[in-house]
């Protein structure tokens, strides 16, 4: 059985309609926090959402929610464009105030992001409720739509009710051409001790 929780109604919603086929899949429109279970499972997976839980709170509810032998699996995924000049279009004429959350430089980026993901795991561990995290970084080279591009900028937290700002900016930019994404896809999976 696989229980997705999702806290916005219509994410809930779609993920709903998208699992309607598939047996032993269930989605509860709820918070983390607000979700309870007495069902011990084999695993906690989190995707690009555990850093918004409170550590105090995530990882004991976390570890309490797993078998003996479970496990907590972090994902992220960080795309940025794979042509430097789409990149700079991007960062220059679309975000910009109040999108400049989403300006990303793989140069520069790459080693914030180390430094982040390492704070992470070092956070795992010091819950003291899991052990040394397994980690890996793929990149993974996508041809993405601007819609699809539009799709993932809007569903991050920074951009909640800038859809219609984000679809006008990158409607601005012209891009008729799919962009070239180099999506780094971060997974840390760390067992409970």
């Amino acid at each position: 059985m696989v229980t997705a929780v999702e806290p916005g109604a219509a994410m809930a919603a779609h993920l709903n309609q998208r699992a309607i086929d598939l047996d032993g899949v269930e989605v509860v429109n709820a918070s983390y926090e607000e979700f309870d279970t007495a069902r011990r499972v084999a695993g906690v997976v989190a995707a690009n959402s555990f850093h918004w839980l409170d550590p105090a709170t995530a990882y004991p509810r976390a570890a309490g929610q797993l078998n003996d032998d479970g496990a907590l699996a972090l994902v992220w995924n960080f795309p940025v464009a794979g042509d430097d000049d789409v990149q700079r279009l991007l960062n220059e004429r679309a975000w910009i105030e109040p999108l400049q959350d989403l300006r990303r430089d793989l140069a520069s980026d790459t080693s914030a992001l180390e430094r982040s993901l390492a704070d992470g795991r070092r956070e795992v561990m010091a819950s003291g409720l899991f052990g040394a995290p397994v980690w890996e970084m793929t990149t993974i080279e996508e041809q993405w739509t601007v819609d699809q591009l539009a799709k993932f900028s809007a569903s991050l937290a920074t951009t909640t009710g800038r859809v219609n700002l984000i679809v006008e900016r990158l409607a601005a930019l012209g891009l008729d051409e799919p962009i070239h994404i180099l999506n780094r896809v971060y997974t840390s999976v760390s067992n409970r001790t």
